[in-house]
């Protein structure tokens, strides 16, 4: 019997004091009432907080389980550039010519090198580039002498080589603007834009123009005028040919020049073609043609190179990424890190994490911008990998960089920190039946909380979701 009692004793000791290890999560309460938001009946969610001044658990529910995180993905992609590149990287795009140059005559070919530049004229990089790209490479053409080419106009894409489509990514996001995989030659953000006349309800809206208007596109259009919609609701569907496309859905009615973004099919293939047009059209002859090349050029050093553009920083283009979730910017940056490290985003994704003191059970990435429904991740992790960045040298400008609840970047819309109590610096993320936020809460006391919430398969509708959303975020600020 006394031994008994004995074992009792300390069965019970063992309890007490794995409860005591066992924090409850601070904002309880607040965690209950977020799950029995009827939007999340039939959801699975993954949460986890953790205040960085206290070490306290704030949320911690379902935060081991592996999730579709959407856009948030980001984050580790962003994370793994920032440390693997630098932040001070810049990529090139080198224009040189091969054989000789001879009484103004290139005896050779004229090569755009790509270096995987992301962010290669596009508009809001204008003072990187200058205006026109082609402008500027045509003026450098003739004040290195060049009057004729004997020889093509080559897009040289051996930086990343042939780039596969994600083979995870769904069929109606890879015409528009935000499902291209990236090249080594990208430009003006690979992004086209269709311009239409919309009339009264159901009337069949006219495509008046694209932009630029160069693309050689074959538009099979199937776009109707709604009463219905206040917003963009179409699809680009890419056709069997390359420059064939469907555009189908609907736009707002009574609606002049209204502007859809499609993704470019071949990006070095066009930039070589403008090239090789502008240099004609401005007085240097080309003998041959253009194309693109995936073959390695044997003797380096015999390329002359004329000029070369630089990409802004890494760090830039990292903030970019995140403020406005830009889907092209991470996967140039995933090829990018798989080119530097020579491993898969999986391996090398597990690896940065278990290097870092940071499970890597459960990380399950497929590309780099979340566009997958298959890429999986779990909140616990997330809120880990934050952590982690706040207090790395790259923290202040990486967490500074992201978008702010009410004022800036996918989180102006957010209500959470109108009061000016509390501030969020956040990444959001978006797909159908997938809403996700991670990022840094700076609670009422000053203190900083990361955080994730991961959200698959809710009622309702986005609004809906984004106010559960952020009603939470609010609370916790005021209680966490």
């Amino acid at each position: 019997m006394k031994t008994l009692r004995l074992v009792i004793v300390a069965f019970a000791t063992m309890l007490i004091a794995g409860n005591a290890f066992s924090q409850s999560p601070k904002c309880e309460v607040q965690q209950n009432a977020f799950l029995a938001n009827k939007e999340l009946k039939n959801a699975a969610v993954g949460l986890y907080a953790e205040n960085l001044t206290t070490g306290e658990i704030v949320l911690d529910y379902n935060s081991c389980a592996s999730l579709t995180p959407a856009s948030i993905q980001k984050l580790f992609t962003t994370t793994m550039a920032m440390e693997a590149l630098g932040s001070s990287t810049r990529f090139k795009t080198k224009l040189a010519y091969s054989g000789t140059l001879e009484d103004s005559v290139v005896n050779g070919d004229l090569y755009i090198i790509g270096g995987g530049d992301p962010c290669l004229g596009a508009e809001r990089y204008s003072s990187t580039y200058s205006t026109d790209i082609f402008d500027t490479w045509t003026e450098k053409v003739k004040e290195a002498g060049i009057k004729k080419i004997n020889g093509n106009i080559i897009s040289d894409v051996t930086y990343f080589g042939s780039v596969p489509t994600p083979g995870k990514w769904v069929w109606e996001d890879l015409g528009s603007y935000y499902g291209s995989r990236g090249f080594s030659i990208n430009y003006m953000d690979n992004t086209y834009e269709l311009y239409y006349n919309t009339g009264s309800d159901k009337d069949t809206a006219v495509l008046v123009r694209v932009v630029p208007d160069d693309l050689e596109l074959n538009v099979v259009n199937k776009v109707t005028a709604s009463s219905s919609v206040s917003d963009d609701n179409t699809v680009i569907y890419r056709g069997y040919g390359e420059n064939d496309i469907v555009v189908c859905g609907t736009l707002p009615c009574n609606k002049t020049e209204y502007k859809v973004k499609g993704g470019f099919p071949n990006p070095p293939h066009y930039v070589a073609r403008t090239l090789y047009y502008r240099l004609r059209n401005n007085g240097v002859a080309v003998t041959g043609t253009y194309m693109v090349s995936d073959k390695k050029y044997e003797g380096e050093n015999e390329r002359t190179v004329i000029h070369t553009f630089s990409s802004p920083t890494v760090g830039t283009i990292v903030n970019y990424t995140n403020l406005v979730s830009y889907n092209l910017y991470a996967e140039v940056l995933t090829l990018q890190i798989m080119r530097k490290t020579g491993k898969s985003l999986a391996d090398y994704g597990k690896k940065f994490l278990s290097d870092r003191g940071i499970e890597s059970g459960g990380f399950y990435p497929v590309d780099g911008s979340g566009l997958s429904h298959f890429d999986a991740i779990n909140a616990k992790q997330t809120a880990q990998l934050l952590k982690h960045i706040s207090k790395s040298k790259y923290g202040e400008s990486f967490i500074s960089g992201m978008a702010v609840a009410g004022k800036s970047g996918t989180l102006k819309s957010y209500k959470c920190s109108a009061d000016g109590t509390i501030k969020v610096q956040a990444k959001t993320g978006s797909m159908t039946r997938v809403r996700s936020l991670a990022g840094i809460i700076t609670n009422t006391r000053k203190e900083k909380i990361v955080f994730c919430i991961i959200i698959n398969n809710f009622e309702g509708k986005s609004p809906q979701i984004r106010n559960v959303i952020d009603n939470f975020i609010k609370a916790v600020g005021h209680n966490g």
